[in-house]
């Protein structure tokens, strides 16, 4: 609908890198100003699914990934407060 002219969307910074509209000139992305938009994600699974195992791996591998990367960014005292929580 955008590249048709219809209307307009707010796509995640990573998409745009990762060349979504380059193969569209008539779309153009444009960063938004502070504050911007934000969303958290859930990862969801009917309780009867036989990969709950690879669900709960995932969510720990995602958790794990977060925490260094909060690590990454943050003073050795904030990771030593995280750690504590």
């Amino acid at each position: 609908m955008v590249a048709s002219g219809l209307g307009l969307a707010l796509v995640p910074e990573m998409a745009i890198q990762a060349g979504l509209i380059r193969a569209t000139p008539e779309l153009v992305g444009r960063p938004l100003e502070s504050p911007a938009p934000k969303r958290q994600i859930a990862l969801v699974a009917r309780a009867s699914t036989p990969h709950l195992r690879e669900f709960d791996t995932i969510a720990e591998t995602i958790v794990a990934l977060r925490r260094k990367k909060t690590m990454a960014i943050t003073t050795p005292t904030q990771r030593r407060k995280s750690l504590k929580t």
